[in-house]
């Protein structure tokens, strides 16, 4: 099939910069399992559910246009997330910080750009105002998730002196307002976690398989962040869509028909996803073309030595390339 066609194709990948899925929660039994799983699907169908704002702008930009006379390159689209995930995967993989944080931050700018808040709908039509969002979204992330802080000091060296102080300062006012503080949703790779720790470890026999099927589905979630498609879908959704490609990428010898099987309805069962859906079915192929993607999988790859930057120097953040800095998005195409 073609999923197995393209699953197995890179499943050997080289994932040095893509850890595996390691749990952080102290699970118990499959009752706290699903009791978690079911609360974090009611908080990402309301509470943290985002909009296709990319969508809802190009519906109204001619008129947004004509009314407050401003240019159709300044409206943001699909490029800028592009290279904004980059750069902030740069900026974490320097810092040695969970890369989830840069899932996280953009779970914060999506509901940011998604709620009716007048600098969200600015960012929208503003390259330069949406680079500075991007930027203090990742700044929250690292702030409320990971153990150290990034002073404004440092996003003003990372702007290449773009922005100042007070912008950030004010920025993140903007966002926390917007998100009405809540700030503690549910990402595809909370779900992995989960989903993992619901598979019985006895229908894997060798540990080196299930941390390959880690890796990929861990590699998965992460380049999905940088693909707009996937805003307006669910985590938990993406999570179980990553590993179901895994598992396809892993060969019946490895990994028998009767043991795979199972370890999907050990899934089902206790989620009630119906793996062959149409909604993960299109996630399941949307995902595997991302990782086809020559123009995605490079960048993902260059995200290690594209900075060269030193150790203990907040200044230095700013030898990043010009073309990979944030200040590239808001260069007109």
């Amino acid at each position: 099939t073609d999923f197995q066609k393209m699953a197995s194709k890179v499943s050997n990948l080289q994932l040095r910069t893509h850890p595996n899925i390691e749990s952080s929660y102290p699970f118990h039994d499959l009752n706290e399992i699903h009791e978690r799983i079911l609360v974090m699907k009611l908080q990402e169908n309301n509470t943290y559910a985002p909009s296709d704002y990319l969508q809802k702008v190009r519906d109204e930009s001619p008129v947004m246009m004509s009314i407050l006379n401003f240019a159709k390159d300044d409206i943001i689209d699909e490029e800028c997330r592009e290279k904004m995930v980059t750069w902030c995967y740069q900026v974490v993989d320097f810092i040695k910080i969970r890369r989830e944080a840069v899932e996280t931050a953009f779970r914060y700018l999506d509901r940011f750009l998604s709620s009716e808040y007048p600098v969200a709908l600015d960012a929208l039509k503003d390259r330069k105002l949406y680079q500075l969002a991007a930027m203090v979204s990742l700044s929250l992330a690292v702030k409320l998730n990971e153990p150290v802080i990034m002073h404004t000091s440092i996003l003003v060296d990372l702007s290449h002196g773009s922005y100042k102080d007070h912008d950030f300062v004010q920025m993140e006012t903007d966002i926390l307002s917007a998100l009405n503080w809540k700030v503690n949703g549910p990402l595809a790779q909370d779900f992995a976690q989960h989903f993992f720790a619901i598979i019985p470890k006895d229908k894997i026999d060798r540990s080196n398989i299930l941390n390959r099927i880690k890796k990929f589905t861990s590699y998965q979630i992460q380049i999905s962040v940088a693909d707009h498609f996937f805003v307006k879908e669910k985590p938990s959704a993406i999570a179980l869509s990553s590993i179901l490609n895994a598992l396809q990428g892993i060969s019946m010898d490895e990994l028998p028909m009767r043991n795979r099987l199972e370890i999907l309805n050990s899934i089902r069962d206790l989620t009630k996803f119906d793996p062959q859906s149409e909604e993960l079915v299109a996630i399941r192929l949307r995902l595997l073309e991302c990782v086809n993607t020559e123009v995605i999988t490079e960048s993902m790859t260059r995200i290690k030595g594209a900075c060269k930057m030193q150790k203990n120097s907040s200044s230095e953040y700013s030898s990043c390339r010009h073309d990979s800095s944030p200040s590239c998005v808001s260069k007109h195409k």
